[in-house]
């Protein structure tokens, strides 16, 4: 029996670039028993990695429980491209533009004096075959990792990834062809691609499935006496309105707390082995996810699993009822 089985928990290594929707996820992943967090690692994608690790303190602040995992800053810019954000899509800060006043005094004594880069292979080979990396933003931090250390990296029981758009539409225009994750870093999912590591792509295939409308987001998270809650539906207040301008829709996608719902209950999807390759190209179909679509040749051997279906319904059950009862 192995050490997840005897505790009952996976450990898991969130990897954010801190947004709107990697809020939800680090609430749901820390809201979770079947989870050890052991560490939050940081990176640029959403917003700057400045603010993206301010804004991990920020959500920590909000906790009143101890024994809060340890966050590290990880890297300033993409492995070869200029950085890509989405400000106006999750606020200047990446958090809704709330203000410093909203939340109370951070810890930035939680912050690792290592990097991300050179945490993550300590922690993956301290428990060997055990740890699970789950990357909600670009993964440029797996890929520094993988490059400084793949003797250790190789180690990790798995790296569950938000990128990607297979068969569906990404969402970044002018011809949709990618999903944000990997147009920002397209190399660095490449690099996690190519490792030899085992890889779950949660693609938009998927997560644009699953979105939280306004309307119940108000009903179950703004209950009296919980701030946690209350910030959850607080800071996607800007995101809502973006996605209600640019496509109609009044609510938020769930990107990221789907991929880490997907390891606290691996049948919220289901997911089959494929062959992706990531245009890495500068131009309109940089970042795009390409599957082989020839299985029965050699060169479509599966270098991954990819979700493809989602209980949307059970899922969205599951985040609204651990992160309404967070305190």
């Amino acid at each position: 029996m192995d050490t997840d089985s005897q505790m009952g928990k996976r450990a898991v290594i969130l990897d954010v670039d801190a947004g709107v929707d990697d809020a939800f996820a680090i609430l749901l992943a820390l809201a979770s028993p079947e989870l050890e967090v052991l560490a939050i690692t940081t990176v640029s994608g959403n917003v700057h990695v400045d603010s993206t690790t301010r804004n991990v303190l920020r959500i920590l602040s909000l906790l009143s429980w101890g024994g809060l995992p340890v966050v590290a800053k990880g890297e300033a810019a993409p492995l070869k491209k200029e950085l890509f954000t989405a400000a106006k899509v999750h606020g200047e800060d990446g958090l809704g533009d709330l203000g410093d006043d909203y939340y109370p005094p951070l810890d930035w004594g939680l912050v690792s004096a290592k990097p991300a880069a050179g945490l993550l292979p300590e922690l993956v080979a301290a428990r060997p075959g055990q740890v699970t990396i789950v990357s909600t933003g670009p993964v440029t931090n797996v890929a520094k990792a993988i490059m400084k250390a793949p003797d250790l990296m190789a180690q990790a029981r798995e790296i569950v990834v938000m990128g990607g758009a297979i068969d569906t539409a990404g969402n970044i225009p002018p011809l949709y062809a990618a999903e944000f994750n990997t147009y920002v870093d397209p190399d660095a999912l490449d690099r996690v691609l190519k490792s030899g590591i085992p890889v779950t792509l949660v693609p938009t295939d998927v997560t644009h499935g699953v979105c939280l409308t306004r309307d119940k987001a108000r009903e179950v998270l703004t209950g009296p006496g919980n701030a946690v809650s209350r910030f959850a539906f607080d800071c996607a207040q800007k995101y809502m309105d973006f996605n209600l301008a640019s496509e109609g829709i009044d609510g938020a996608y769930m990107h990221d707390p789907l991929t880490v719902a997907t390891v606290v209950d691996p049948s919220l999807v289901t997911t089959v082995p494929r062959r992706i390759y990531v245009d890495t190209r500068e131009g309109m179909t940089r970042g795009m996810t390409v599957p082989f679509r020839y299985p029965d040749n050699v060169e479509g051997t599966p270098n991954c699993r990819t979700a493809v279906t989602v209980d949307s319904r059970r899922f969205l059950r599951m985040l609204l009822g651990r992160i309404g009862s967070s305190r």
